[in-house]
């Protein structure tokens, strides 16, 4: 039970002393003593359905202007900021008494969030993570819906971690979770900036207001320090252009940190680092130049948090591979990676990485998600095309969308002769089992650790590296 008074402190004066039992975005969730935000979405406004609320027994609103409703209004110009500081103050600011480290980025946010928060861990810090393979602290996995939870579920986390002992929390912050304002009133210690490459153009419209909204994430407002890709258009405008303390990694600019000699192996990638004119060698169990970056970018951080090289170096050792990015089963001679690579360029970093482990065809089997951004559909054909031998077009998530018209706007791109179709998705598995050769590499991208095949609003559950070991046990029995 909370005061309203004290949950709109930073959001707005009011002479209302109610009680608040907790609060809801969705008329007809609302509980007797929720207070009720009218947010708007892409679909239905909150402000629509305050009167529900008040049936429902809301007992004040939260509101951009007037709605039908009698009760208590509190007018403020951005109902969604307010909803993140009021989620804040509802679970006591508990995100002020944890350490914050914040990934945004196109690609790489899950695996610098993994590779970091091990090296804090083996520098003997109690970490808690957040973002697309769940929410993690004290030996517990919560599933979340979405890689930046909604301000009250994020705070909610937040409080829980704080209670059991968290000093440090690495999440992810998408872009939706920017535009969204639901990181208002949480200032992150360390903010990293992984890239800004092709994605959500359905929601975003362009690549400019795309990248301009990540980098609206570096300023004083919302993070005390910045670690930037010198390698990335946008991460050089920040090094130029951001108001807050800085410093740089990449592979292929003048950086801070950054790395030489990289070498490839089927065990993984080994190269010499710069850290801050600290040079020495690192080998790491992960593939691919992406994931030097990845592992620049915690190296970098881990650094600023006070994180020694050995213990960023032990956790490099024991870590053997992050949960759906590029996960290897070996199966009668031929490799086969499992990869969330979803984007044109993820597609392509894991393709030309996974060139660097292949003797024989390199094979790539993938969709694209239903009702999210189509452009991007003909330009992944193209790059698995102009990167793989074969090509299994198959589906990923088709949502509302019908899969083989999805197949069909990336076979558009796409060299017909390379490509294999099939909307089932476990059929893929079948096939390229059946014809892989020793020395064959197949990808399997866009799923990565997800564990469900989203068809027509229902969620069934299916997983890659589940199904694939089932039909590699069954073909071995």
């Amino acid at each position: 039970m909370k005061k309203l008074k004290d949950l709109l402190v930073g959001v707005a004066d009011t002479d209302v002393d109610v009680d608040v039992t907790g609060i809801s975005v969705r008329a007809q969730k609302t509980e007797p003593g929720n207070l009720f935000v009218c947010l708007k979405g892409s679909e239905y406004d909150g402000h629509d359905f305050a009167l529900n609320a008040q049936m429902l027994g809301a007992v004040a609103v939260v509101s951009e202007h007037k709605t039908e409703c009698s009760l208590p209004e509190i007018i403020v110009p951005d109902a969604r900021r307010a909803y993140a500081i009021i989620s804040k103050n509802y679970f006591d600011n508990a995100s002020d008494k944890l350490k914050i480290v914040a990934v945004t980025g196109t690609n790489g946010k899950t695996s610098t969030v993994e590779i970091l928060s091990k090296m804090l861990e083996e520098a003997g810090v109690t970490v808690g993570t957040i973002g697309t393979l769940g929410a993690r602290y004290a030996g517990k996995t919560v599933k979340t819906d979405m890689t930046t939870p909604d301000p009250y579920d994020m705070h909610r986390l937040f409080a829980k971690m704080q209670k059991a002992g968290v000093e440090t929390v690495v999440m992810e912050v998408s872009a939706h979770a920017i535009c969204l304002e639901k990181m208002s009133g949480v200032v992150s210690d360390v903010a990293i900036f992984t890239n800004v490459t092709p994605d959500h153009l359905d929601y975003f419209k362009d690549m400019k207001t795309y990248a301009d909204v990540k980098k609206s994430y570096f300023s004083k407002k919302t993070t005390k320090f910045a670690v930037l890709n010198a390698d990335d258009v946008t991460g050089r405008e920040l090094i130029e252009e951001a108001d807050v303390p800085s410093v740089s990694y990449g592979l292929e600019n003048p950086s801070d940190v950054f790395a030489i000699n990289v070498e490839h192996t089927d065990e993984g990638t080994n190269f010499v680092v710069n850290l801050f004119d600290d040079v020495f060698r690192v080998k790491t169990h992960l593939h691919g130049l992406h994931n030097v970056r990845n592992v620049l970018a915690a190296m970098t951080a881990a650094k600023v948090l006070g994180v020694k090289k050995e213990c960023m170096l032990a956790a490099l050792d024991k870590l053997e591979s992050i949960s759906g990015r590029f996960e290897i089963v070996v199966s009668g001679g031929a490799k086969i990676v499992v990869d969330f690579a979803h984007t044109p360029d993820g597609l392509k970093n894991l393709l030309e990485s996974a060139r660097e482990l292949c003797t024989g065809r390199l094979w790539a089997i993938f969709g694209c998600g239903g009702d999210r951004d189509r452009t991007k559909r003909p330009v992944m054909g193209q790059i698995a095309s102009e990167l793989a031998d074969r090509i299994v077009l198959t589906s990923d998530n088709p949502r509302s969308e019908q899969p083989p018209k999805i197949i069909e706007e990336i076979l558009a791109g796409a060299d017909p002769k390379k490509c294999v179709m099939t909307t089932d998705r476990r059929a893929a598995i079948d096939f390229v089992l059946e014809n892989l050769a020793p020395g064959d590499v197949a990808v399997f991208a866009g799923k990565g650790a997800e564990n469900y095949m989203e068809i027509a609003g229902v969620k069934h559950p299916y997983n890659d590296m589940k199904e694939i070991l089932q039909k590699i046990r069954s073909k071995t029995c």
